[in-house]
């Protein structure tokens, strides 16, 4: 089963584009069907985890991303929080090889993802909840700002700037109050 469905040979040849975090979440988000500011948030449930973990595997693994760096951007997570999901993933590796068969298409299905981003055909920001990075930041305090991506910056700015506009009396779906 492929991580990203139809994806094209052309996608995978080309100049070559660095691979961010977001590139690896909406590829893991995708296949598990878990929205990415879940996978990014402090909930722990078993919808979860797995995908959190495997995105960690990866990013740390496949990609040259420090646990540091991984743990800010999922949640302000500590980098031993990191290692310990990877190992999770490296144990279901050695005991089910289709799972490192999984983990490799991830990996082809991240860079594609990149290059299709660098192109400008993945759009930005589409599944981020504003509320939840604000709650997200109003729960974590000053960590959990500093932690704050520029697309989860923009959309909480752009979730704003929709409530200013809006006349007074009505909701943010534009219904009278």
């Amino acid at each position: 089963m492929s991580a990203l469905p139809a994806l094209r040979q052309p996608v995978l040849h080309g100049p070559p584009a660095k691979v961010m975090l977001a590139d690896i979440a909406a590829v893991v988000s995708h296949y598990f069907g878990v929205p990415v500011v879940d996978i990014r948030s402090r909930r722990r449930t078993i919808e979860v985890v797995p995908p959190r973990h495997a995105a960690w595997f990866l990013a740390t693994t496949r990609f040259e991303f420090s646990m540091p760096e991984v743990g800010r951007w999922f949640g302000g997570r500590d980098h031993t929080t990191v290692i310990y999901g990877r190992d999770k993933i490296r144990a279901k590796i050695a005991v089910d090889p289709g799972v490192g068969e999984l983990m490799s298409q991830f990996e082809i299905a991240a860079i594609a993802h990149a290059r299709l981003r660098q192109r400008g055909l993945v759009k930005r920001a589409v599944d981020i909840d504003a509320g939840a990075v604000a709650r997200r930041i109003v729960e974590g305090g000053q960590r959990a700002a500093l932690g704050a991506t520029i697309d989860e910056i923009t959309a909480m700015a752009e979730a704003l700037s929709r409530l200013e506009d809006q006349p007074e009396g009505e909701n943010c779906n534009g219904v009278e109050a």
